[in-house]
């Protein structure tokens, strides 16, 4: 799947095919209210380019192909399944499509454990400073055990995991922030704690799908 300029590149070769196709931005938002049970979503922020060879990926080429087979056929309008494989092209895009930007461990709001709640709030207020697991548990009124036990069944990840993963965040809110324009990509993941440039390189991407610096040109 490859955005005009690429097919455009690709013309010249004769050993290479190109199947295109358009999906209107309504009709995705459309797929995403349904696929999200009646919940108004925002769209994601998808890739550019996509791995073909993910089963996902090529179920989605193998709907297009399909389309695009119908299209030419003597009777559209009576076709039965061409507005479903419409519709499945949809949720293919929405559920197999890589995205740039992907959520990060949210806090149920519904949580019963109070000493988790004071866990969160004490991370929050303190993610561009030095702290342990020990100050976590102390602020939570609870031992590291219980608070990892806790983070474990109720948010389905580590107290650590979480840590670095609203850190991140905080980071790709600068990096998408005009006003923190003038910090470099190194000055703002210093600030969030990440002085390995490759370390956090790595868990941007696996977090959010692209680079960092990927992010800050979105900016401009």
């Amino acid at each position: 799947m490859a955005d005009f300029e690429n097919i455009r590149e690709v013309q010249a070769f004769g050993t290479v095919s190109t199947l295109s196709a358009t999906i209107a931005a309504a009709t995705l938002a459309s797929a995403q209210k349904a696929l999200s049970g009646g919940e108004h979503l925002a769209l994601p922020t998808l890739e550019r380019v996509a791995d073909m060879t993910m089963p996902g990926m090529w179920g989605l080429f193998c709907t297009v192909r399909l389309i695009h087979s119908r299209i030419a056929g003597p009777d559209k309008q009576s076709d039965l399944m061409f507005p479903l494989l419409q519709e499945m092209m949809g949720y293919q895009i929405l559920s197999a499509w890589p995205k740039c930007s992907r959520s990060t461990p949210t806090v149920p709001v519904d949580f019963a454990s109070q000493q988790l709640r004071r866990a969160i709030d004490y991370i929050e207020g303190h993610l561009f400073r030095p702290m342990t697991l020990a100050d976590v548990a102390a602020a939570a009124n609870t031992g590291v055990r219980s608070l990892q036990s806790k983070f474990k069944s109720e948010l389905g990840v580590t107290p650590l995991q979480y840590i670095i993963s609203r850190r991140l965040a905080r980071a790709h809110e600068d990096l998408l922030s005009r006003k923190e324009i003038s910090l470099s990509i190194n000055e703002i993941a210093r600030k969030w704690g990440f002085v390995h440039m490759s370390d956090f390189g790595k868990r941007y991407r696996k977090q959010y799908g692209c680079t960092p610096s990927e992010t800050r040109r979105a900016v401009h």
